[in-house]
């Protein structure tokens, strides 16, 4: 990994004894983390994806343009070509590239070091570049959506990959092999489609006819230099899972927001760059009725946001200070122009934000400072969501080998009953992992020279944050004498106290993982049965999963013996986690 240090002074804030400290250093973006944007893709999390679309080139694009104070997107208007784009598509992300010949980028960007990283990293010249789509399969609840992107070049332009697999076959150019478990197929000589090698097929033979999103992009033309379309109308499923995914832990003040999904069926952003950000974002709502509500959702968040805001900056500010006092002053007034000029605007069925703010202001380091606890918050939030994916999807494999087996899952044993791999391992068939299960000897331990090897190729479903070392998970199973992992075969039917209040799988804390292929779980110890689990979280709670597939935070604060209740099956205590929410 290298850096490189462009010529913009980059003000970081950090707070130290409620003190506002101002560091003023080069900015230095990792131009191999950029360029491994594509591969990191397809491992986010589906309920993030959306967010990810918008930001991906936030950071590179805000400071080249603010280089020569000119837009990079001057180009003739033009429509999204609806090759490749298959019809059930749920999200579109079209980038217009600003040509490194015509003086959009500035004499000071470093031109060379992206030629020369792309074609190490990506096996092409991103200058060459003409537009790039991003295309999102429909969302779906069990699984993250495979990924891919269209990528359009001035020139003629082949892939150089080294230790790829290469096939040639009907005039197109196969690489399979690629990092992140990725695909590329070169459709012509200035056409190649990247991304998840089993979407690649479905978006090779598709002409987007059918998709509502294309018909979108023609009465909302992609004039900026990122547009995002997104479905909602034909993920509303999903997307209602989501909220109801994150309705507990959602504050009261903030819950209207749930709404939103049920109200919106499509929405666009545009973002122009040039010495200030432009940002157009439409929301298509299902009749004018439900625009107007979506309007006032929107004005109630902003004004909540303000007044969060404000409280915390003071709380972290000393105003009998004059230069922290002034801080203050300033937070206001920015507060209240950003509420002013983001301000929602309905015709008819469809609401538009349109807001252009100073590129000063998104490298305001003060400003950036008294909104540091939000953003650790929001990433927690994020990193809480992403926990919950996992632990449900997990907890849709066990039930799926119940489905088939009549049982939850013991693990893989030998012929006496000594257990040689873990639960994990044996319900890989069921979360799309075949491949890796066959490899596999179920015939060896975990720790055989043979499977051992298989640890390091834990799937990323098994990833928490937080992990210690790589081939360890926090995900386990709750066992004990008196719990459903209990080494004995036991059903659905066998929970007396009900599947809802039965708990199955829990994120541990750091210091109770084990290693994913290890038949091992968290015993639950009566005397002490919060041990594994407490401090999981940093908002002091664990994530658990019920025996019905609901997912829940729990505070390290609860009752032990509600707790220990709570994972036991046949106690006759189903009242206990009626508790446990309160």
């Amino acid at each position: 990994m290298f850096s490189i240090g462009l010529p913009f002074v980059k003000i970081d804030a950090t707070l130290n004894n409620s003190a506002a400290q101002l560091s003023v250093k080069l900015m230095k973006p990792s131009i191999h983390q950029f360029f491994r944007v594509m591969v990191l893709i397809p491992k986010l999390d589906a309920k993030l994806l959306v967010i990810a679309l918008v930001t991906l080139t936030w950071h590179l694009c805000l400071h080249m343009a603010a280089a020569n104070g000119q837009s990079p997107t001057d180009s003739p208007q033009v429509e999204i070509d609806p090759q490749f784009v298959p019809d059930d598509a749920s999200a579109l992300l079209f980038v217009r590239v600003p040509s490194s010949t015509d003086g959009s980028f500035g004499d000071w960007f470093p031109i060379e070091v992206i030629e020369a990283a792309g074609q190490k990293y990506l096996g092409f010249n991103p200058l060459k570049l003409e537009s790039a789509l991003l295309v999102v399969e429909k969302l779906d609840v069990t699984r993250p959506p495979a990924v891919g992107v269209v990528l359009r070049f001035h020139e003629d332009t082949q892939l150089k990959l080294d230790g790829v697999e290469r096939l040639e076959e009907n005039g197109k150019i196969y690489y399979r092999g690629m990092p992140g478990g990725m695909s590329a197929i070169e459709v012509n000589s200035r056409t190649i489609l990247w991304g998840a090698e089993n979407y690649l097929g479905v978006m090779l033979d598709a002409n987007g006819a059918g998709n509502p999103l294309l018909q979108l992009s023609k009465t909302h033309p992609p004039t900026a230099f990122t547009n995002l379309y997104f479905d909602l109308a034909s993920n509303r499923e999903f997307l209602l899972s989501f909220t109801k995914d994150i309705a507990t832990d959602t504050p009261p003040e903030l819950k209207f927001l749930l709404q939103l999904p049920e109200l919106v069926d499509q929405m666009v952003v545009r973002q122009q760059l040039s010495a200030d950000l432009e940002v157009d974002l439409r929301l298509i709502a299902g009749d004018a009725e439900k625009a107007t509500k979506t309007a006032e959702i929107l004005q109630a968040a902003l004004s909540t946001a303000q007044l969060a805001l404000l409280p915390a900056a003071k709380s972290a500010l000393d105003v009998d200070d004059p230069v922290q006092a002034a801080v203050y002053q300033y937070v206001q007034r920015v507060s209240a122009r950003l509420l002013q000029d983001l301000q929602p605007v309905v015709r008819d069925r469809e609401l538009s934000i349109r807001a252009k703010l100073p590129v000063q202001l998104a490298n305001n380091g003060v400003l950036l400072g008294l909104l540091l606890p939000a953003i650790q918050q929001t990433r927690e939030a994020a990193r809480r969501v992403n926990a919950m994916n996992n632990l449900r999807q997990l907890a849709l494999a066990i039930q799926n080998y119940h489905l088939q087996h009549g049982h939850l899952p013991l693990g893989i044993r030998d012929s006496v009953g000594r257990p040689f791999l873990s639960w994990r391992v044996e319900v890989l068939p069921f979360m799309g992992e075949e491949v890796l299960y066959r490899e596999f000897r179920l015939d060896e331990s975990w720790d055989s020279e043979h499977n051992a090897k298989l640890i390091a190729r834990m799937p990323k479903v098994f990833e928490s944050d937080g992990q210690p070392e790589a081939g360890t998970t926090r995900y386990q199973a709750v066992a004990g004498d008196k719990q459903l992992f209990c080494g004995r075969i036991i059903g659905f039917p066998d929970i007396v106290d009900g599947t809802a209040a039965t708990a199955m799988l829990v994120e541990t804390n750091a210091q109770s993982v084990t290693i994913w292929t290890r038949p091992y779980d968290i015993q639950i110890d009566p005397s002490n049965p919060l041990l594994a689990v407490a401090g999981a979280r940093s908002n002091n709670g664990f994530l658990a999963v019920m025996a019905d597939g609901s997912c829940h935070t729990i505070n390290d604060s609860i009752d032990p013996v509600i707790w220990w209740g709570t994972t036991t099956f046949a106690d006759r205590d189903g009242n206990l986690f009626q508790n446990l929410k309160e």
